[in-house]
């Protein structure tokens, strides 16, 4: 694989109580909704 094809990948984690906003923190670094904030 060429250095045009190379593919890269990064794991992250937020963690924290519940109800601390972890997926309204992570939809918005997304700039979409990609996690669930209600019910």
């Amino acid at each position: 694989m060429n250095n045009s094809q190379e593919k890269k990948c990064s794991v992250i984690a937020i963690c924290g109580s519940p109800n601390a906003g972890k997926s309204t923190l992570l939809n918005s670094i997304m700039g979409k909704k990609v996690s669930i904030t209600s019910n």
